[in-house]
């Protein structure tokens, strides 16, 4: 090969090489992906509502809910959510009030949990009402073993005992007042930590709406509430509210400015020194920052609680009387609230309410 000749293969050579970028280079700038679209909201779920029961509560996307007629005297299904995908369950029953109180509440549901051994109960423990929730309640965290499905396709059951499926179950029982829902929530155990937020969101998202016909004035200037048990009398020209609100119960108030009345009752295990000491507390302490004395006097027959405050809440200077009285944990309290410059015509009217309360035993 001549030196001309062999000069030419060089180059070429050369030039080869410099068109090809060996695999040890600095790669190319990638090219801009566009951003990915936002993922689509999740559809809403199937919801449930009764007008005659006043319940609402919203199941998960994608289940299908199963409505059930008729109102219950005893626990009755009334709607039924289900996940076909993984065989969970949300079954919402109502029955009329039977408890009434937390502590008979608690009781039930123990007995009731302790009697069948297929469930192993990790715990049960107050449900307290949240923002959106007003109910109070016990709910139950348990664990049940049932049969596993049977075999497909008519294949033949494997020798032995048949195997059994872990179900995790969260279990809400709720008081509201004329009626007490349950909501029965289970799943497989494998899939818990999937479900757990949404388990929690429904029990969350039960919402009650107290109807006029639930309580209300029975007439003239009397009133009646036979699920929580109790009687009483308010001055006349005064209107009835029902706050939308578990603790309060009826509220009586002026047509125009005037002492306010209000019927509380909750379940408290507290003897009338500890309610007392609550009151006090909370009358004399940071968020009131007013002044408060105690006493006792006589409701329905009973030995009851006084407290008398001042304070400044909502803006204004107001002076509280307050009842106490219980009938075993069951406990009333009795408040009229008015203007701090207006004392003298708010004990009257105390005065007056606290001889109208009588106790019935339909709440006992």
């Amino acid at each position: 090969m001549t030196a001309a000749r062999l000069r030419l293969v060089v180059a070429a050579c050369v030039l080869g090489l410099s068109a090809t970028r060996p695999a040890w280079g600095a790669p190319e700038d990638p090219k801009p992906v566009p951003p990915a679209a936002p993922a689509a909201p999740a559809a809403p779920g199937p919801v449930f509502k009764s007008a005659d029961m006043g319940v609402t509560i919203e199941g998960p996307s994608g289940w299908r809910l199963v409505e059930s007629k008729g109102a219950p005297a005893a626990w009755s299904t009334m709607a039924t959510f289900t996940d076909a995908a993984s065989g969970s369950t949300a079954v919402l029953t109502v029955r009329r009030a039977s408890a009434v109180t937390l502590t008979k509440l608690r009781a039930e549901v123990t007995a009731s949990y302790a009697d069948d051994r297929s469930f192993t109960v990790n715990a049960i423990s107050d449900l307290p009402s949240s923002g959106r929730r007003a109910l109070p309640g016990i709910l139950v965290d348990a664990q049940q073993l049932r049969a596993a499905d049977a075999s497909a396709g008519g294949a033949p059951a494997p020798a032995g005992p048949p195997p059994s499926v872990a179900w995790r179950v969260h279990a809400a029982y709720l008081l509201g007042g004329e009626w007490e829902y349950l909501l029965y929530v289970q799943t497989k155990a494998t899939l818990w930590s999937r479900f757990e937020p949404t388990v929690d969101r429904m029990i969350d998202g039960v919402t009650t709406k107290v109807g006029a016909t639930a309580r209300g004035p029975q007439g003239e200037g009397a009133f009646r509430d036979d699920t929580a048990g109790f009687t009483c009398r308010f001055p006349t020209g005064f209107s009835v509210r029902l706050p939308e609100r578990t603790l309060h119960l009826v509220e009586f108030a002026p047509a125009s400015g005037g002492p306010l009345i209000g019927v509380f009752r909750y379940d408290s295990e507290g003897d009338l020194d500890h309610e007392i000491k609550m009151l006090v507390d909370y009358y004399t302490g940071t968020e009131v920052g007013g002044e408060a004395t105690s006493g006792r006097i006589e409701v329905a027959g009973k030995e009851a609680a006084l407290v008398t405050a001042k304070g400044r809440i909502g803006g204004r200077d107001q002076v509280f009387y307050v009842a106490v009285v219980k009938r075993g944990n069951d406990t009333f309290r009795l408040r009229v609230a008015d203007d701090a410059a207006k004392e003298a015509s708010a004990k009257a009217v105390f005065d007056t309410f606290v001889k109208s309360f009588t106790l019935t035993s339909a709440g006992g």
